[in-house]
C-alpha cells in the first residue's frame, strides 16, 4: 500500500496550526523527536502514548483552558495527532534493514491501538514477512487473521491466509479466502501512489494466487466445479509461470475427468486429456503424475463407449 505524502503533509500543518501545551502535546513531540531520531522503541513507546492521550481528550469532557468556540479545534487537532501516532507506527515498521522482531512489535502495537487503522497496509508485507521469519506459518495465520479481522479487504492478509491454509491442509478456509482475495482485486481501484503499469502488474499477481488458490482448494475439496471455474480463470494470468502453470493444468485435468465420470461427457475427458497433457510438457512436481494419467485418460478415450 502506497501513503499519500501530500495528506499526511496536510495533516501536520493543521496540527501545527492549532497546537496548545498540554500532556497531549508534550507526548507527540516526544514521538516526533523519537522518529527523527529513528529511536524504534522510542517511537513504539510515544505513539502508543500520544494515541491514548490523544483519545480520551477527543472523547473527553472539554477542558476548562478552552472556551466554547475554540473547544471543537482541540478535538479534531487531538483526533489527527492521534492518527499520527498511527502513521508513525506503520511507516516506522515498514523502514528497510529493520529487525523482524521490532516489525512485529511495532505492527502488534498499532493492531492493539486500532485494528481498522488506514495505515495497516502500509507495513502489511513487512509485517507478514517478519511473522514468518520469527514464526513460521502459523504466526503468519495468526498476524494475517488479525489484519483482515479489521481490515476485510486487506489483499497481503488475504493471500498470505489463502497459501497458508491450503499448505496446511485446511481446503475451506483458503477457499474462503482466496475467493475473497478475487472479489476484492477484480473491483479495487488503482491506488493513489501507484502508475498504471505497477497497479495493472500486481493486480493481475494477485488475481492469479486467488484464482489459483481457489481452484487448487476446489480439487482438494472434490468441488470440482469450483476447481475448473477457478482455474480457467487463472490461465491467461499465470503465464509461463511453471510453478503455478504446471498445477493448473494437472488440476483441470483431474477436474475434468472427474466430472466426465459425472457426466459420461466424453468431451469433458478429452478436456481432461488436453489439460493434463499441457501439465505433462511443464517441468515441475506435477510433470511425473500428469504423464501418468495423461495414458490412463488415452486408454479410456480408446476403450468403446458403452450405451445403456
Amino acid at each position: 500500500m502506497k501513503t499519500s505524502i501530500f495528506a499526511i503533509g496536510t495533516l501536520s500543518l493543521c496540527l501545527v496550526a492549532w497546537a496548545a501545551p498540554d500532556g497531549v502535546d508534550d507526548a507527540y513531540q516526544q514521538l516526533k523527536d523519537a522518529q527523527t531520531a529513528k529511536d524504534v522503541d522510542g517511537v513504539k513507546k510515544w505513539a502508543t502514548e500520544t494515541a491514548k492521550l490523544a483519545k480520551a481528550q477527543a472523547t473527553g469532557p472539554k477542558l476548562d483552558s478552552y472556551s466554547d468556540e475554540d473547544w471543537p479545534k482541540r478535538v479534531e487537532y487531538a483526533k489527527g495527532v492521534a492518527t499520527l501516532s498511527e502513521y508513525a507506527l506503520s511507516t516506522t515498521a515498514a523502514q528497510p534493514g529493520l529487525a523482524p522482531e521490532k516489525v512485529v512489535e511495532l505492527m502488534d502495537a498499532l493492531l492493539a491501538m486500532n485494528p481498522k487503522s488506514t495505515y495497516i497496509g502500509v507495513a502489511t508485507n513487512a509485517y507478514l514477512t517478519a511473522l514468518g521469519k520469527t514464526g513460521g506459518a502459523d504466526k503468519q495465520i495468526e498476524g494475517a487473521t488479525k489484519i483482515v479481522n479489521g481490515s476485510p479487504n486487506e489483499e497481503e492478509a488475504l493471500t498470505v491466509l489463502a497459501d497458508n491454509l491450503m499448505a496446511k491442509n485446511r481446503p475451506d478456509q483458503a477457499y474462503t479466502y482466496a475467493s475473497r482475495l478475487v472479489t476484492v482485486m477484480k473491483s479495487k481501484a488503482k491506488p493513489e501512489g501507484y502508475s498504471d503499469e505497477e497497479w495493472n502488474r500486481r493486480k493481475s499477481a494477485l488475481l492469479s494466487r486467488g484464482y489459483y488458490t481457489a481452484g487448487v482448494t476446489g480439487c482438494m475439496r472434490q468441488v470440482w466445479k469450483d476447481c475448473d471455474t477457478n482455474l480457467r480463470a487463472a490461465i491467461p494470468l499465470v503465464g509461463n509461470q511453471p510453478a503455478m502453470a504446471g498445477p493448473t493444468y494437472f488440476y483441470l485435468g483431474v477436474a475434468n475427468y472427474q466430472i466426465s465420470k459425472i457426466t459420461t461427457d466424453r468431451t469433458k475427458l478429452q478436456e481432461a486429456l488436453k489439460f493434463t497433457e499441457q501439465s505433462a510438457a511443464i517441468a515441475g512436481p506435477m510433470q511425473a503424475q500428469a504423464r501418468q494419467y495423461v495414458t490412463v485418460m488415452q486408454t479410456e478415450l480408446k476403450a468403446p463407449v458403452v450405451r445403456r
